[in-house]
């Protein structure tokens, strides 16, 4: 019997140390560096970056985004507009202007009325898109050649890294 069990020791396998546990990789969130807001906007379709009234803004000039008379954007004006509102998401320590104009034919009366209906199109846009409105505050100019002008004001955050010139 003795003879058996020791047979049978001999052919059974070692127990060795047991193996190291497989490292598990613990998942962080991204940190995405700060990216400078004038890059951003200067990316942005159908918009030129320029500085109003000491602060950073992209203009969108006549003909890239609504018709001379148009309330609605021109066909694709998603195109011009999402690329702005997903920006906007990336900075959401960053207030914003929006300012509505329309320059026509018409007179001033009428002017202002387009540019009120142009200014309730674009709130509601960047509202059904998610965009923080409390954010946003919206003006018209009617002394402004440009249909849309977009301005980064004063950020919530004064340590936010991302400052306006």
């Amino acid at each position: 019997m003795l003879c058996l069990f020791l047979v049978l020791y001999g052919c059974a396998p070692t127990v060795g140390p047991s193996p190291a546990p497989e490292a598990v990789a613990i998942s962080r969130p991204e940190v995405k560096p700060k990216t400078d807001l004038s890059q951003k906007l200067s990316l942005l379709p159908g918009g030129e970056v320029r500085s109003i009234e000491g602060r950073q803004a992209v203009v969108y000039t006549a003909g890239k985004l609504f018709a001379a008379d148009a309330v609605l954007p021109f066909p694709g004006g998603t195109e011009v507009l999402d690329p702005l509102v997903e920006m906007i998401k990336e900075f959401p320590w960053q207030q914003w202007r929006f300012v509505l104009a329309a320059q026509t034919e018409h007179g001033d009366a009428y002017d202002k009325r387009l540019a009120q209906q142009r200014m309730a199109l674009v709130e509601r846009y960047l509202a059904s898109r998610g965009v923080d409105m409390e954010k946003v505050e919206f003006a018209l100019d009617a002394k402004s050649e440009a249909p849309l002008q977009v301005l980064a004001l004063e950020t919530q955050e004064s340590n936010s890294g991302v400052g306006n010139e």
